[in-house]
């Protein structure tokens, strides 16, 4: 257990104290990434977000499903085809053995959750146990396990000392991770290198493949922006402005991922020094797409309000945002070209 996490009992609940909550205003917007920081801090190791970030390939992924809106794509399923190789790749790059479950029946689930947390360490729960929550940090329990205390920087109605209270938590939850022992971790450089190849084939993946995926779903975007129609009263639940308003502010904090990329590539150059020249062009890449990334927060803001969500009724409103994701994929796609030339370098093909 870290030092600065304790095992605590109040009344019905016992809880971790001194676990950092989930909080979007840190710039963490991926809830798995942050979560795993988070555990892992119970057991006193601090492994970077961007670090995670970057070996899942968060920071650098621009993707959605089989259509374009659906503010549904943000979350981390939505990263890559094979979920659970995500997971095998984050774990590996901490060096810890995990225990990954899907919900069953409630007894068991709760065992597992209630030994962690008894054991002084945070369980990773995918559900939405909060809101929408993706991810959500489970820190604690009370009434015997009917409710579970934890985290999700939706923030709900129900609290406890500035964290969530989930009642219902089971009929909510898909899956559950429990970090387990400690493992050998592979070398620096197959960490970076492997995670590189993952960049650029998230953002390489062909257009007949999947249109939405990477530098392709950049173009879908900037067309659907220019060409599509946007009707003031729609039928359909995802042609209506509020739909479309809140997809494009799910499709930011994707953006807001790629802030992650820097960092992570500049640890990247550290350990791959033979091709650093290249990387840290790309890291400063992915610098000047955050700055852009901001400035769409001037063009769309990020509110909720019917000011706002009116904004894409506005054909210049949309036109000024397509601009700003066209510079954005260009520059990526520089950046990306960059991380392609230094795994040649590299001698990875």
């Amino acid at each position: 257990m870290g030092t600065d996490v304790k095992v605590t009992g109040e009344g019905t609940k016992i809880y971790l104290k001194g676990v950092a909550p989930l909080d979007w205003g840190t710039g963490e917007m991926c809830e798995f990434a942050a979560s795993l920081t988070r555990m892992l801090a119970c057991v006193g190791e601090d492994v970077p977000y961007h670090t995670v970030m970057g070996v899942t390939g968060v920071a650098f992924r621009f993707s959605f499903g089989p259509e374009l809106w659906n503010p549904g794509f943000y979350g981390f399923s939505g990263v890559a085809s094979d979920v659970g190789d995500l997971i095998r790749r984050a774990f590996s790059a901490v060096g810890h053995e995990y225990g990954w479950r899907p919900t069953c029946n409630r007894a068991d689930d709760l065992k597992r959750i209630t030994e962690s947390i008894d054991r002084g360490v945070a369980v990773m729960l995918r559900g939405h146990v909060v809101d929408a929550s993706d991810w959500a940090l489970v820190t604690g329990y009370a009434e015997d396990g009917n409710t579970l205390i934890g985290s999700s920087p939706y923030g709900g109605k129900d609290r406890f000392n500035g964290f969530d209270l989930m009642p219902d938590w089971h009929a909510n939850t898909r899956e559950t991770i429990v970090l387990g022992a400690k493992c050998p971790r592979p070398a620096p450089e197959e960490i970076h290198t492997d995670a590189l190849k993952l960049a650029v084939r998230l953002m390489r993946t062909s257009a007949d493949a999947e249109p939405y995926t990477g530098l392709n779903a950049y173009d879908m975007l900037i067309s659907a922006l220019r060409d599509e129609d946007y009707p003031e009263v729609a039928e359909r639940e995802e042609d209506k402005p509020w739909f479309r308003y809140l997809c494009l502010l799910c499709y930011n904090m994707m953006l807001d991922d790629h802030k992650s990329a820097p960092a992570f590539l500049r640890d990247a150059a550290a350990a791959l020094p033979t091709c650093s020249t290249e990387l840290l062009q790309a890291a400063e890449c992915y610098e000047q797409s955050g700055i852009l990334r901001d400035q769409l927060d001037t063009i769309l803001p990020g509110n909720f309000s019917q000011d706002a969500q009116r904004k894409v009724l506005d054909p210049a409103v949309r036109e000024a945002f397509a601009q700003i994701i066209l510079q954005i994929r260009d520059v990526e796609a520089v950046g990306i070209a960059r991380i392609e030339k230094a795994l040649g370098r590299a001698g990875v093909s």
